[in-house]
Parts: structure tokens; C-alpha cells; sequence
């Protein structure tokens, strides 16, 4: 059994909750064992979406396939995308990794702060598989926010927000209208990254996103029970651009989503209780009629759909002891049809259900969290898989430090995508084994005022890991990685001077498939993030830097992205309840750089490559937005 280890930290007094969380339902997070860091999107400037807002996390690494608006996902420790759970307000997007969620498809104006549990995640979040989870939660005090952007590649935005009291209760409504043309220019190799005769300059084409979402929430109390009806709703249109040297105009993708909620809660003496049924659907729609991409003529459309339902119960006798218990389950349905045929392809469906139980106990600065999280998978055929995960969480609190562990397993079945999917330049593997691990974090937090500092050091063993794997075609495949072995350390740093505030975090990571003894791609070894916010008056200046190095693309190691630093910086004015803001990401303009042809001999010469991300897929140059807000 190999158990991890991971270091943690962050916050000075007034931001312990930075480092610890803010109060989740029936949760305690002031003294938990897990990291959980908390990003306000008041503190995000006017281009930072959820993505960007991630990247600035210690251990947390983003994939984005474009500029604004275009896919993004997120990593945490080496992880993969779909083993980070994400939720919005506690009810998950992707339960027990059903599939990557697209990061830009989430306004970050929609809410009031970010969650990230890099380890430790309280029961409530249902989280069982390895990358943790990623919680959205939308604000509860009276607001009213109109903002308006406009920019680089005929961008522009659009947001309304408002929430207040509603009778004997209080609600919530937000909007959010994104749109771009995307046609930033870059530099196209010809798909010959070491011949420069082909190389030339031109326009992203095909790389337009138009997208609506609206979310909304009511809440009302009748006797000590508080009762919360959600909604969340995503239409989104946008082109397929392929990769750098193979563009694909006239490829058009749409998706529409629904997630509707209905939760009741409330208290009666020590006990904490929540029972919520959910549901959500989203059709996919990918029009390649052409057959720009992949093998052939394509014209598909995929239907997926849950419906489920959960429920926890806090019991809380003492201060030095507590139970947090939750119980959720669910039915899955996916099914894909060809448009060009009219036919339907066979349904995939399962039924997933989770529990969960983990004990509380506090003897002066120690405090010990047992617990035991469970998995019954039931995809309709002979078979059925029932898993049980042990893990262990320990404090101690010695002001000003901090120490924490966490050890444990994680379980992640294939998603349907994964096992059965057809998009062209992806395909599933309906041979694929459920994701397997042993992971664990140690740390220590030191918080004095105006400065706190994070350290870590982690690790997490898997068995049938999966990763996509890209062949000469361009097309993707889902595989298992038999043996892999991820660990790393990070830090964060945050200091606090009168009208100053520094933030910075960077994160070592190893991910090595152990029976090849190659590192596993699209794994940056070495990331950085850094910001400092200079305030004098209604001006705020906020410059900051990124830094990613040594990111294999295959899992050959044959291909290996040079190191990446991308400077930017925000200026704001504010006056009462107005602001303007002017974001400028790319500083420099950067959209190539500088790679030896053989990244294994020291001696090979260099070769000049378009900057890209994803697999190949090209990122902007400098890119601006200003934004006007009302915010009261």
C-alpha cells in the first residue's frame, strides 16, 4: 500500500478562512483536517474567468484549447480532469468523474467565491475520486451587479446579477451573454514543428464561441426548515477549430445543459440535516459534414441526462466530538445519434450510489478524522462493483503553525464518454478498467499577521489511470495506464502591507507511468503564479506572471512543450459604486517560442514553435478587455 503525503497552508489571521474555507452546510471547515483554498470573484479582475481563477492555486494546473470563452479544465496534483469533482453550490457537475467539465462554460460573475479542496473534502461533497473537488457557490448577501466588456478579437460580455430578500426568504438570479470571434493571430508550423520553410503567420479561424447562461435560486424558511430551489441553464455555440496546422472552418459545435435542484435543511438541537433531489440534462451536437476532422463525414448528437438524489445528517454533541454521514445515489442515461443516418445508437446507463461516514474527535491541539466512503457501480449487465475507501485525517494546532495528514483511497469508474463516445477526433474504449488509487497529504500552515505561507509535498499511486492518448491521425483514444506514480510539493505565499497585497504560488510535480518510465502527458513538471495588487486611492494596478515548464505531449516523451511565462496586469478606477477596468493578458505579445528539436540531447539545435496548450491547439497573443461595472 503506498500512502501520500502532501503539505498545506495559507493565511494570516483575518485570512485564516483563505487557507480553511468558509462555512459549507453541515460542514466545519475551521477545523478540518483537508486544504481547501477559497478565492473570492470580487478579488478576480475583468478577464479572469473560473479558469484563471484556478490557475493561481498551489498544486492546481489549467488546460485551455484557445483564448476567451474556449474549453478549459482544470488538474490538481497531477491528477486528471475528470478525477476533479465540480459542483456548483454542493450538487455535483461530474459525480465520481462522469466526465471533464468545460471551466468556460461556468461564469465566474455568477458567483460569490471559489472553493478548491485539494484534499480532505468534507463528506457533504460526495468526492471519491483522486483530483478532489472544485465547489461554485453563489453569494447570499443583497447585491445588484451590471458589467459590460469589450476587447481583443471582438469580444464582448455582458452580466447581470442580483440578490435581496423575496418575501420570507431571499433570492437570487444571474445572467451571463459571452461572445467572440477568437480570430487572434498565430503562428501555424505546417504540423512540421522543426521545419521552418512552411512556418506562417495568420488568423485562428473557426475559433467563435456565442454563449448564454442563467442561473437562479429562491429560498424560503417555514418553521426550522430552510427550503432552496436552484437552476442552472447553458446554451453555447461555437466552432471547432482543429489543430494549429490542420484548421477546420465550418465545424460547428452546440451544447444546451440544465441543473435543476430542490434541497431542504435545518437544525434541531446538535443536529445538522440536508436532503436534496437533483437532476440535469445536456445534449451535444457536432456538425462536421464536411469531414474537416477525424475519419469522415460527422454529424452527431449526444444525449446525457442523471437524475438523483442525496442527504447528510451533522450530529455534533461536544465540541470535541462529531458524525458527519451522507448517502447519495443516482441514474445515468447516455445515448448518441447520427444525424446523417437518423439513427440511434445503442443506450448506455448505470446507477451509481455513494455513502459515507467520518468521525470527529478533538483532545486538546490534536484533532483525528476516521472515515470510510463507499462506491456501488451498477452499469444493467452481470456485473456490479462495490468499493470501499478508507481514509484518515489528523490536526494539530500549534499557533502559529499548523500541521496536517490526510491518507486514503480513491476509486473512479470510466464515464460513459469515456467508454462509448464518438466525436470525431475522440474515441471511447468500451475496455476500459475503473481508475484505482492511494493518496494521502501532510503539511504545515504558518499565519502571522500580514504574512501566511503554504508548504506541501504529496503523492498518489494509481492503478488503470486513464489518459487519452493521440495517434498520427489526430484522433484520441481512451487508455488505462497499468502503474502510475504522481508527487510534488507546493507552496503559497500571501503578504499584506497597507494599500500592497502579494500572492504567489508554485507547484513541482513528477508523474511518471512506472512500466514505460516515462512521465505521464500534459503534466507540467514546474508551474508558478504570481500577483501583487498596488492600491493608492480609486487606482488599483495588479500585475502578475504564469509560469509552466516541462509538460510532455505523448506519452512516448518524444514531444515536450517548451517552458511557458506569460506576463499581464489589470488598472482599476473605482468611484462609489462604479468601476472601469482595463485587463491586458499576454503582455508582450508572445505567440512563439524557442525549443530545442531533441528535448533529451543538450546539444540539439533549437527550432521555433507556435505558443499552444491542449494538445497542440494555439493560444492568443496579447489579449485585452475593458469593463465597465455598477456594482451596488
Amino acid at each position: 500500500m503506498v500512502v501520500t503525503l502532501a503539505l498545506a497552508a495559507l493565511a494570516a489571521p483575518v485570512e485564516e478562512v483563505i487557507v480553511e474555507g468558509e462555512a459549507l452546510e453541515g460542514t466545519n471547515p475551521a477545523s478540518t483536517h483537508g486544504v481547501v483554498t477559497v478565492v473570492r470573484a470580487s478579488d478576480a479582475t475583468g478577464t479572469d474567468d473560473v479558469a484563471s481563477v484556478l490557475a493561481s492555486v498551489p498544486g492546481a494546473a489549467v488546460r485551455r484549447l484557445g483564448g476567451l470563452g474556449e474549453l478549459a479544465t482544470v488538474t490538481v496534483r497531477g491528477s486528471a480532469a475528470r478525477q476533479v469533482t465540480v459542483l456548483l453550490d454542493g450538487i455535483p457537475l461530474n459525480p465520481e468523474g462522469s466526465t471533464a467539465i468545460d471551466l468556460a462554460e461556468l461564469p465566474l460573475r455568477a458567483f460569490d467565491r471559489v472553493e478548491v479542496w485539494r484534499s480532505g473534502a468534507p463528506p457533504s461533497l460526495g468526492v471519491t475520486g483522486a483530483g478532489g473537488a472544485v465547489n461554485l457557490v453563489t453569494g447570499t448577501s443583497p447585491r445588484s451587479r451590471l458589467a459590460v466588456s469589450g476587447g481583443a478579437w471582438g469580444t464582448g460580455r455582458a452580466h447581470g446579477s442580483a440578490a435581496g430578500p423575496l418575501g420570507r426568504g431571499d433570492g437570487f438570479i444571474a445572467t451571463d451573454l459571452l461572445s467572440t470571434r477568437g480570430d487572434f493571430r498565430f503562428l501555424d508550423d505546417g504540423g512540421t514543428p522543426y521545419t521552418l520553410i512552411d512556418d506562417r503567420l495568420g488568423p485562428r479561424l473557426g475559433n467563435d464561441t456565442t454563449q448564454l447562461t442563467l442561473h437562479g435560486r429562491l429560498r424560503a424558511h417555514t418553521g426550522p426548515v430552510r427550503w432552496t430551489a436552484l437552476t442552472a441553464g447553458l446554451l453555447r455555440d461555437e466552432g471547432v477549430p482543429g489543430l494549429s496546422w490542420a484548421q477546420t472552418p465550418g465545424v460547428r459545435y452546440q451544447a444546451w445543459r440544465d441543473l435543476s435542484a430542490l434541497q431542504a435543511d435545518g437544525e434541531a438541537g446538535a443536529v445538522t440535516w440536508n436532503a436534496r433531489a437533483w437532476g440535469w440534462l445536456r445534449a451535444e451536437s457536432l456538425d462536421d459534414r464536411q469531414g474537416r476532422i477525424g475519419l469522415g463525414e460527422r454529424w452527431t448528437l449526444d444525449r446525457s441526462s442523471a437524475v438523483g438524489g442525496s442527504g447528510g445528517v451533522l450530529v455534533a454533541p461536544s465540541s470535541a466530538l462529531s458524525v458527519d454521514a451522507a448517502l447519495s445515489g443516482r441514474r445515468e442515461r447516455w445515448q448518441g445519434r447520427d444525424r446523417l443516418t437518423e439513427t440511434d445508437g445503442p443506450p448506455a446507463g448505470r446507477t451509481v450510489s455513494t455513502a459515507a461516514i467520518a468521525l470527529t474527535a478533538r483532545q486538546g491541539p490534536i484533532t483525528a478524522s476516521p472515515e470510510m466512503r463507499g462506491v456501488h457501480l451498477d452499469q444493467g449487465d452481470a456485473s456490479a462493483t462495490t468499493v470501499g475507501l478508507p481514509r484518515l485525517g489528523l490536526r494539530a494546532d500549534l499557533r502559529p503553525f499548523t500541521l496536517k495528514a490526510t491518507g486514503g483511497a480513491a476509486f473512479r469508474p470510466p464515464d460513459l464518454f469515456e467508454l462509448y463516445g464518438d466525436r470525431a477526433v475522440t474515441q471511447g474504449n468500451p475496455d476500459l478498467q475503473p481508475e484505482r488509487s492511494m493518496l494521502g497529504d501532510v503539511g504545515i500552515v504558518l499565519a502571522v499577521p500580514r504574512f501566511a505561507m503554504e508548504a506541501a509535498c504529496f503523492a498518489s499511486a494509481s492503478r488503470d489511470r486513464i489518459t487519452w492518448t493521440r495517434n498520427g491521425q489526430g484522433v484520441a483514444r481512451a487508455e488505462n495506464v497499468a502503474r502510475a506514480l504522481t508527487s510534488g510539493v507546493e507552496l503559497g505565499v500571501t503578504v499584506q502591507t497597507a494599500g500592497l497585497a502579494w500572492r504567489t504560488s508554485a507547484t513541482h510535480t513528477v508523474a511518471r507511468d512506472r512500466d514505460a518510465g516515462t512521465a505521464l502527458p500534459w503534466i507540467p513538471v514546474a508551474s508558478a503564479w504570481s500577483e501583487v495588487a498596488a492600491s493608492l486611492g480609486p487606482f488599483r494596478l495588479t500585475p502578475s506572471a504564469s509560469l509552466a515548464a516541462g509538460t510532455w505531449r505523448d506519452r512516448a516523451n518524444v514531444v515536450r512543450d517548451p517552458p511557458r511565462l506569460l506576463l499581464g496586469t489589470a488598472a482599476e478606477w473605482r468611484s462609489g459604486p462604479w468601476s472601469v477596468e482595463l485587463d491586458v493578458r499576454n503582455l508582450l505579445d508572445t505567440i512563439a517560442v524557442v525549443a530545442p528539436i531533441d528535448p533529451l540531447d543538450a546539444r540539439s539545435p533549437d527550432a521555433v514553435r507556435p505558443l499552444s496548450d491542449f494538445q497542440g491547439f494555439p493560444l492568443p497573443g496579447r489579449t485585452w478587455l475593458l469593463t465597465v461595472e455598477l456594482a451596488q
